[in-house]
């Protein structure tokens, strides 16, 4: 189970350190990311509410004399509705029914472990992660924001931002989108949508351009009052040339180059 992985001692030293929100992509040990889209049974429903719940108690409990946040959310849920890294596929409304009932159960989990236990310092919130944003906003064409988001009382969203990466202003309509169709949840409310994944590789452009435009979108998510904007990444581990010798041989998402030199949007964070 997740709790049990959770209290190893790898996780154990990391959860440990000075930081204070650790979001974390999760999903039920023996069971594929998306299972549910070909089979998702009363017993899956069940083990996945069951499976989220012990996590959340074991955070809760663990580390309960603390102010730490754990965010436990899938990833870029519009791949795994379509089963496909295409975005022109459409997803099947069997599937789409899966995935609402899916993220239900992990929702379901992880409420009623916070209900359990009320008491203490640490927070367990629960979010799903969308990433066709816009062509959902711009095409109507269905996708996990317009027909799943809306089903399901998640605390939080979450959005990969690749489909707006180029623009800062199609970034902020899409977060405004994301946040027309989550319903709102206590505590964050009006601000439950946040970036999980943003960022511009050095190879698409210049060091130069790469800060601005990260900027650019970390200025557009303050504005709109995301809680939290996680940038991709600290260290590139996306090669361009296999074996990568020098740091050219990346993509060059990072804050930290292979030879230890800061990224000029490390300074940004800095």
């Amino acid at each position: 189970m997740l709790d049990a992985l959770a209290d190893t001692p790898y996780y154990r030293a990391l959860f440990a350190r000075e930081f204070d929100t650790f979001i974390l992509t999760a999903f039920r040990p023996g069971r594929s990311a998306a299972y549910w889209r070909e089979s998702f049974s009363a017993d899956d429903e069940q083990a996945e509410e069951a499976c989220f719940a012990s996590l959340t108690r074991h955070l809760l409990r663990t580390y309960t004399h603390t102010r730490k946040t754990f965010i436990i959310q899938n990833w870029e849920g519009d791949w795994a509705l379509r089963g496909s890294f295409d975005p022109a596929t459409k997803p099947t409304s069997a599937a789409t029914a899966a995935m609402i009932r899916w993220l239900t159960a992990r929702q379901r989990g992880v409420a009623r472990a916070r209900a359990e236990l009320t008491t203490g310092g640490a927070r367990v919130f629960h979010a799903c992660e969308v990433n066709l944003v816009r062509q959902s906003l711009v095409q109507g064409a269905p996708g996990v924001t317009t027909d799943v988001l809306p089903q399901v009382p998640v605390d939080l969203a979450s959005y990969s931002a690749w489909d707006t990466k180029d623009s800062p202003t199609h970034f902020a309509e899409a977060l405004a989108f994301i946040a027309k169709h989550k319903r709102q949840t206590k505590p964050f409310g009006e601000h439950g949508v946040y970036v999980g994944e943003f960022g511009l590789a050095e190879s698409e452009a210049t060091p130069q351009l790469a800060f601005e435009r990260t900027a650019a979108l970390l200025a557009e998510a303050q504005r709109f009052g995301c809680p939290y904007a996680v940038y991709w990444q600290l260290y590139c581990n996306e090669p361009s040339k296999k074996p990568p010798k020098v740091a050219a041989d990346y993509k060059g998402f990072w804050l930290i180059r292979p030879d230890g030199t800061r990224s000029l949007v490390c300074q940004l964070f800095k």
